[in-house]
């Protein structure tokens, strides 16, 4: 029965190849009703080449609205994206856009308009600050931080930061007002925090001159005098790396590296945490001296939070907390008091630590499988990639004995992260 399905797809490809416009969607139409994935994916790239975009438009949108796989749906994005010439299309995506429920799908159709730089484009883009979807809102963010809107005129960043500046106190998703945050602190050089009112009070005085060609300084002027905290930022938008301090160690978790400055430990406390290793200690003795030891090596530009976890988890602190030598020594305290007991529940505890604001590296450490809540590891895995998806948080995995090596691989290797079983 496969063999058969597979010779009727190459039939469909080969009439669709050679077949006049009309025809050719009509085999590329049925050929998207395919149970197969790799077929679907080549009927979408095939309405890449008929002349009636709009048609091929709306079949597209339709199948995005019920399409679940990332390959297909990506196939979808590509092709339209290279649909910006033809103004039905364009008109179609628009009017498509608020009536498909999936805040995913509205997020990645506004990156294919915003490719178009058409201004009735970017007025649909901009209008996503306020979309009910926060994955839309964190889009449009940080798309208008990373491009900081060069390609676009003078009047259209203002009106970007005006509407950055009415969204910041409104936003309720924390991650999502950080790359707000990060957008203004892009367009204006300037950072006022979130206080909309220090924001509008610098807009009012600045707005009209914005954009305009600095003056070259008179012989003998003296530069503007500097306001601490709010004229030079130490502020990094979410989407940029920190900044690298050549030749200064960095702080190690079981050897590794520890890379970026905003750290979330994700650490198991299960029963099984109790058994000793061949050194004589138990597991959770040797990650106590391993987390103490990184948190030592941690000077004040990092910050970090712990979560230990069983069959629930106590989150340390609420947010992040700057590695002070007092918070240092409190979170050391904290780790000796830690004691083995439990059960393992993996998708709950990573689904608040994904929840964090500001954390831009995960290490989490376990022993073994889950064993409480959700178990299957193929539906955990899909889960936080479906989460992680627009936060792009890495995740570094370690193991100890026990643990279930291809699973915490499969997490790291997903989530722009390492993988390493400790000794």
């Amino acid at each position: 029965m496969r063999k058969l399905f597979f010779g009727f797809t190459v039939l469909i490809l080969c009439v669709a190849l050679f077949a006049d416009d009309k025809t050719a969607f009509s085999q590329y139409e049925q050929l998207i009703q395919s149970p197969v994935v790799a077929d679907r994916v080549k009927a979408v790239e095939g309405l890449a080449e008929v002349e009636n975009k709009k048609k091929a438009t709306s079949l597209l949108l339709n199948l995005l609205s019920v399409e679940s796989k990332s390959e297909v749906q990506d196939a979808v994005y590509k092709v339209l994206a290279g649909y910006g010439k033809d103004d039905s299309a364009v008109e179609m995506i628009i009017k498509t856009l608020q009536k498909l429920e999936s805040g995913d799908v509205r997020a990645q159709l506004m990156k294919v308009l915003w490719s178009f730089k058409r201004t009735d484009c970017d007025d649909v883009v901009l209008k996503g600050l306020e979309d009910p979807a926060w994955e839309v809102r964190l889009t449009v963010a940080e798309t208008f931080g990373k491009s900081r809107l060069e390609d676009r005129s003078v009047e259209f960043r203002k009106r970007a930061i005006e509407q950055l500046i009415k969204v910041l106190p409104l936003e309720t998703d924390g991650r999502t007002q950080t790359y707000i945050h990060g957008a203004l602190i892009e367009l204006t050089e300037k950072d006022f925090g979130t206080s909309q009112k220090e924001w509008k009070d610098w807009w009012a005085k600045n707005k009209q001159n914005y954009g305009q060609p600095k003056e070259e300084k008179k012989e003998g002027e003296k530069d503007e005098p500097q306001v601490p905290g709010k004229i030079k930022t130490e502020v990094v938008p979410p989407w940029k790396e920190d900044k690298e301090e050549v030749g200064k160690p960095k702080p190690r978790f079981f050897g590794e590296e520890i890379s970026k400055k905003r750290v979330f430990f994700v650490i198991d406390v299960s029963g099984s945490m109790a058994e000793q290793s061949s050194s004589g200690q138990t597991k959770l003795e040797i990650v106590k001296k391993e987390m103490k030891n990184a948190i030592d090596a941690m000077d004040e530009s990092y910050s970090f939070n712990m979560i230990f976890y069983n069959h629930g988890y106590v989150k340390w602190k609420d947010k992040l907390q700057k590695a002070t030598k007092e918070i240092k020594a409190e979170a050391k305290a904290a780790i000796d008091r830690q004691q083995p007991a439990g059960m393992t529940n993996i998708w709950a505890v990573l689904k608040v630590a994904l929840e964090d604001a500001d954390t831009k590296l995960i290490i989490f450490l376990s022993d073994g499988l889950p064993t409480a809540g959700i178990t299957d590891t193929k539906r955990i895995l899909e889960d936080i990639k479906k989460w992680n998806k627009y936060k792009d948080i890495q995740i570094n995995t370690v193991g100890m004995q026990g643990a279930d090596s291809t699973f915490l691989s499969d997490l790291a290797s997903q989530n722009k992260g390492s993988f390493k079983m400790a000794n």
